[in-house]
């Protein structure tokens, strides 16, 4: 896939893409009152901008949220003609990047680059992918700030979703239930676009590519953990499922299931994930009121720990009593900076294994070994 994107890059004017998924919350508090690090998202938080005010959002105004135009980008940033430029590196620029064309679908994604991107890097990457009915903006504080660390600079991406309707009931927002050919899938085609376009343009360091999310984002994650191995060094997720488990697909409420397939995995590679469950309480229901609707993630989580190590891949699990809300305060989604740092591409025995978990990380978390 490396030698894909490379070769990709030589020719695509810039790519992404979208798709469905199977997720929650809907805003963004402060978990401490004021530190955005210890800030959680419930189902009945407010957002928190990046500037640290409050923006009266209800839940349902969040949920219909569009961000498909960007607050931060115009018409004018593109060709007249709506295209992107031809070159590639005339498209990306910091901040928002809206209306790029990949599989003929026009995605928007922003980005958060290092001081002196533009040397040529090369640069590790880290995709934060937003959960359902949350703006990308209110999970941008949690890791902007970091990017220019002295031991870890990198580049930060914020993919936007496209909107994906199930049954007439909910917007899942990403492409993620039912995937046919991984390689049509239109979040895999998105983050494959995207490292192609960065590299050309900035300089990638194929060793450090890294994904965190919430959630549905944090499906959306597994899914490319399923399907880009190869790629993706190692993950850190809260709330997330693999619906190439079996049995996380007899898990979900009855309705659901046919609209729900993965393939197998696609590669062999075995990624390290710290996965990060909110304990009895880590549900969201689909249609509130509606115990039969309710999407159990404490139980993708009993599910996914046994077939992860059972694939031979090293996990580190963290649990809280917040339910389905992140980041919890005694995790907050930093850490998984020095987490990436220490699991490049290839590593398939953690450091941890040996030297301990760092102090940094919550006492709630356990380090286990790949089965095989």
């Amino acid at each position: 896939m490396i030698e894909k994107s490379r070769a990709l890059a030589k020719t695509l004017p810039v790519v992404l893409s979208a798709w469905c998924v199977l997720h929650i919350s809907t805003g963004c508090d402060d978990g401490d009152g004021g530190s955005q690090e210890n800030a959680k998202l419930d189902e009945n938080a407010r957002v928190e901008d990046s500037q640290g005010g409050k923006e009266n959002q209800t839940e349902s105004d969040l949920a219909t949220d569009d961000l498909g135009t960007g607050d931060a980008a115009s018409p004018d940033d593109s060709d007249e003609d709506g295209s992107q430029p031809q070159d590639i590196c005339e498209a990306l620029r910091e901040g928002w990047n809206v209306g790029f064309d990949v599989g003929g679908v026009k995605r928007d994604f922003k980005l958060v680059l290092p001081e002196g991107a533009a040397s040529g890097g090369p640069w590790p990457v880290v995709f934060l992918w937003h959960n359902l009915g949350v703006p990308l903006e209110s999970w941008e504080p949690f890791l902007a700030p970091y990017v220019n660390a002295e031991e870890f600079p990198f580049i930060l991406v914020l993919p936007n979703d496209k909107g994906a309707p199930v049954l007439g009931l909910v917007d899942m927002e990403w492409d993620m239930l039912k995937v046919t050919d991984p390689e049509e899938n239109k979040e895999v085609m998105l983050f494959d676009a995207i490292i192609e376009s960065l590299d050309a343009c900035y300089g990638v360091d194929f060793n450090h590519i890294h994904s965190v999310a919430f959630s549905s984002g944090a499906i959306v994650t597994d899914l490319l953990v399923t399907y880009r191995a190869d790629v993706l060094a190692s993950v850190f997720t809260y709330s997330g499922a693999y619906f190439s488990n079996p049995k996380n697909i007899d898990a979900l409420p009855a309705m659901f299931r046919p609209l729900v397939s993965w393939p197998e995995a696609t590669h062999s590679e075995k990624p390290v994930q710290i996965m990060v469950t909110g304990g009895d309480n880590d549900q969201w229901q689909i249609i509130p009121g509606m115990a039969n609707m309710a999407i159990d993630f404490r139980q993708f989580h009993l599910n996914d720990v046994p077939f992860v190590t059972g694939q031979g891949r090293d996990v580190i699990v963290c649990g809280h009593d917040l339910g389905h809300a992140a980041p919890p305060p005694d995790m907050p989604m930093h850490v998984a900076l020095e987490f990436f740092k220490e699991h490049p591409l290839g590593t398939e025995i953690s450091p941890y294994a040996t030297e301990g978990l760092p102090a940094s990380f919550s006492p709630t978390c356990e380090y286990l070994p790949g089965s095989n």
